[in-house]
């Protein structure tokens, strides 16, 4: 009861709660976009109740480059990144980190078209970083989940998020990706990530997050 009149107050609501499942309707928090995590939920809930202090990585200016092509402009034009350092993360953790950026995506992300989230194992990437669109013949990388390359045309056509998110780019004569200084793909934004640079697991490590979409403001907010 105590739980649900937090939520209330700061606009949420616990739609319902049992043992084995809790549903929190969190359409009131607005653009609270850690509010779509449980972790994020505790946090705020914590913080209203004054039993938390709010904390804040350290964050500055990197020097690893991104050079974004102007081929982007008219596909998918802005790009958001960092680099979390000394990240420790297990199984459950990682499921966790994946969820909520996918619920990012989905939610706040309008199903990619405004975000769409990406992350990687730094240690596997050669900067500087290339984010560019090419005709989907000349894009070749083995996507996530996948031992064999494909096209993005073939990836697209067989892979399930390619399937699912193809859409976005109905109507265009290019696809973006991302790539490293050796060439190799990272990521076809909105799509897939490849099953080579764009696969995390477990393990203490540093990370490389990059956002991509139509609305810059909302990138930068992450």
């Amino acid at each position: 009861k105590t739980f649900g009149e937090i939520l209330f107050k700061i606009g949420m609501e616990l739609e319902s709660c049992t043992e084995e499942e809790t549903v929190i309707d969190i359409a009131g928090a607005g653009n609270r976009i850690d509010a779509v995590s449980l972790e994020g939920i505790v946090r705020i809930v914590k913080a209203y109740s004054g039993n938390y202090k709010l904390k804040f990585p350290i964050a500055k200016r990197g020097t690893n480059i991104i050079n974004v092509d102007k081929s982007v402009a008219e596909i998918r034009p802005y790009m958001g990144n960092f680099i979390v350092r000394n990240v420790d993360i297990d199984d459950d953790a990682l499921t966790r980190i994946i969820n909520y950026q996918e619920k990012i995506a989905g939610t706040f992300g309008r199903d990619r078209k405004v975000i769409g989230m990406g992350l990687f194992k730094i240690s596997a990437i050669k900067f500087p970083l290339q984010y560019i669109a090419l005709p989907s013949k000349e894009i070749k990388f083995a996507p996530l989940g996948f031992e064999e390359e494909m096209t993005g045309e073939e990836i697209l056509a067989k892979h399930s998020k390619g399937t699912t998110y193809g859409h976005l780019f109905s109507g265009k004569n290019k696809l973006p990706i991302l790539r490293d200084a050796n060439g190799k793909v990272l990521t076809m934004p909105g799509i897939t990530n490849s099953n080579d640079l764009g696969k995390v697991e477990a393990g203490k490590q540093d990370l490389f997050v990059e956002a991509t979409g139509s609305n810059l403001q909302m990138i930068v907010q992450l």
